[in-house]
């Protein structure tokens, strides 16, 4: 076990990333609770420490990192050699630079999936926005259908004077056909 930096004598690590709280105020010592957070797809391992009545949290690849692996100059991001986020261990971490983690990332798969996914739902959503506008009314204009490409849209319309109007999705809301928009326009 070895002291963690700046908690020198309150706190120590193991290689296999269990953090041994050791305080001088005469408190028990013991192995600290740790909580998984979620962040892009991924766990890790989180954990609290207190210092002078302020408490930080810290996370446990990070400290291990910090502890047993020497830091190389312009590597200041921590990768899981094996893209699990929760195993800790001194083995499968080691210190990069941000392209790195990313290159390591994406040859995992996981950053290409998650661009992938949020694309597809945010289409999906817009689709879904656009559909429920068909048969709604917008001022004059009545939506029948709807043409997509992508996450925009084309409303095909009809306006109470009978004339079609077709509108694009940030466009629709001005509420009238061309036809109309101009004899207001030419005050007709």
């Amino acid at each position: 076990m070895k002291d963690i930096k700046d908690y020198e004598g309150l706190y120590k690590i193991t290689e296999e990333g269990q953090v041994f709280s050791t305080p001088t105020d005469g408190k028990p010592s013991r192995w600290l609770k740790q909580e998984v957070i979620k962040r892009n797809h991924t766990s890790y391992r989180r954990v609290s420490l207190s210092k002078n009545g302020i408490v930080r949290r810290f996370q446990v690849h990070r400290l291990v990192a910090q502890a047993y692996i020497p830091s190389a100059k312009g590597k200041e991001q921590v990768n899981h050699k094996d893209s699990n986020g929760e195993n800790n261990q001194v083995s499968n971490l080691e210190w990069v630079t941000g392209s790195e983690n990313m290159r390591h990332s994406m040859a995992a798969g996981r950053s290409e999936n998650m661009k992938i996914n949020s694309t597809v739902q945010r289409m999906s959503k817009a689709r879904a926005k656009m559909d429920a506008m068909i048969n709604s009314k917008h001022g004059k204009l009545l939506v029948l259908s709807v043409i997509t490409y992508g996450h925009r849209g084309t409303f095909e319309c009809i306006c109470d004077c009978g004339n079609k109007a077709i509108k694009r999705k940030d466009h629709l809301f001005h509420n009238q056909c061309r036809e109309c928009s101009y004899k207001i326009r030419k005050k007709i």
